[in-house]
């Protein structure tokens, strides 16, 4: 309702630039493939996807706009029954005798305001517009979408950042990024969100919280942040310091499997999510080399008492990742296409979406994380050559393990690290740079190489 209804009427508005959305639930069918139950009636991967993306159009659902293609959502109950094989006695191999399909909805991010599951609408307006008469007509429109909710739904200004662009704003904000280790898992990434929430709701100068999670203002899944608005803005910075000093201290005491940093959004012009008073970029042409004197550097700015929240971009941190090499010559020899490798490996390490259909995930149910087991699982899976003998996959892929960053940051072309900090209280945004600029130097001169730049 957020997408359809809401979000089309607020971009219409005069001085709207941009709007993003967190919370947003797509429904979507997903299709878990049994390999062993495939392994057993030797069909492959490909032979399931290819056998999906040649259904015909009744399965189509005519909807969207007038001269685009309307999209292809697939209908679940028809799809149990598609054929993917007939065999010599004339015994019917279907889509659910290999596979389980449940359809339901899905979601990149989520948000939750005061603990209820809500869809985020955040406006950005143009440079030039009336920040006034835009606040008035955001107003109005939604008073008159509210007149035609549904039951059950509601719409509202949860906070509101035009009066930060005043000398004296209304409320104080604050927001807090929660990182956890790389790959956890979903369910446990919003225990600790949720649990975030009902901590920070329990501390008395707390008025409003928002938790999300996933992009789009955290690059991957396993990251999340929070929004938090305080009771007043009749504070000093020294008694905003000593509350972001308690929220901290009580969120490491309670939550510590968890890295929860604060940036301060109170103040004029400050707007979410905001940046960190202190950021060193670490520039050069070797990333390995780059990665390297960042890491020192945290450690070292981690121990200088003049700085606080200290932390290199968590998605450049190097993690575990599996690596397939494909050996195109044993392809070729074999006689199998590069598209029956791909697309099965790209159910095998994930899902695959099907051309043609909008709302399909097909992916492996192996229920398998540990390397050596999953390489050793992956004995069982098949290719098909063009000769229509089927191929182990072992046979044309070697898998590894490697530790690489998940997303590497480049400046003019060149690989870069960006370390952020706070100030730690009663020490000066100046004192807190030259430190940073003093201990860079420091650990330059030590490794002998890196470039750094900072502000």
């Amino acid at each position: 309702y957020a997408v359809i209804e809401v979000r089309d009427e607020l971009t219409r508005l005069s001085g709207v630039s941009d709007i993003l959305l967190v919370g947003r639930s797509d429904w979507r069918t997903r299709i878990d493939l049994d390999v062993p139950q495939l392994a057993a009636r030797e069909l492959t991967v490909n032979a399931v996807v290819e056998a999906i993306r040649q259904q015909p159009p009744q399965i189509q659902v005519a909807a969207g706009p007038i001269g685009i293609p309307p999209p292809r959502l697939l209908n679940v109950d028809q799809a149990r029954d598609i054929i993917l094989k007939v065999g010599p006695d004339a015994h019917i191999t279907r889509l659910k005798d290999v596979a389980r399909l449940e359809t339901g909805g899905v979601s990149r991010n989520t948000a939750h305001f005061n603990g209820s599951p809500v869809a985020s609408l955040f406006v950005y307006p143009l440079p030039q517009a009336n920040l006034r008469d835009l606040r008035s007509a955001i107003k109005e429109r939604l008073a008159q979408l509210r007149a035609r909710l549904p039951a059950g739904l509601s719409v509202d200004v949860a906070f509101d950042f035009t009066t930060n662009l005043r000398r004296t704003p209304s409320f104080d904000h604050l927001w807090l990024d929660v990182n956890l280790p790389v790959n956890v898992a979903p369910e446990r990434r919003l225990e600790v969100l949720h649990r975030s929430e009902k901590i920070l709701k329990s501390m008395e100068p707390v008025w409003d919280v928002l938790e999300m999670s996933g992009p789009p203002f955290a690059p991957f899944d396993d990251q999340g942040c929070i929004l938090i608005r305080l009771e007043s803005a009749a504070r000093s910075e020294a008694d905003r310091a000593e509350i972001m000093k308690a929220i901290r201290d009580r969120l490491a005491k309670e939550i510590p499997e968890a890295k929860i940093r604060l940036r301060d959004l109170s103040g004029t012009g400050r707007l979410p999510p905001g940046n960190y008073p202190v950021s060193l970029a670490i520039q050069g042409p070797d990333q390995d080399k780059v990665r390297a004197f960042a890491a020192k550097l945290v450690e070292r700015l981690s121990q200088s008492p003049k700085l606080i929240d200290v932390c290199v971009n968590p998605e450049s941190e190097p993690s575990a990742q599996l690596f397939a090499n494909i050996d195109r010559n044993k392809m070729a020899e074999l006689g199998v296409p590069l598209e029956e490798v791909n697309v099965t490996l790209a159910v095998w390490f994930g899902s695959a979406r099907i051309d043609g259909f909008d709302n399909i995930d097909v992916r492996c149910c192996t229920g398998i994380l540990d390397f050596p087991a999953r390489v050793a699982e992956m004995k069982r899976v098949k290719v098909r050559s063009n000769a229509g003998k089927l191929v182990p996959l072992e046979a044309l892929v070697k898998l590894s393990e490697v530790r690489s960053a998940r997303l590497v940051h480049r400046l003019d072309c060149l690989p870069i690290e960006e370390i952020t900090a706070n100030p730690a209280p009663g020490v000066s945004l100046a004192e807190a740079r030259s430190s940073c600029a003093s201990l860079a130097e420091v650990v330059r001169r030590e490794l002998r190489f890196g470039i750094y730049s900072g502000r």
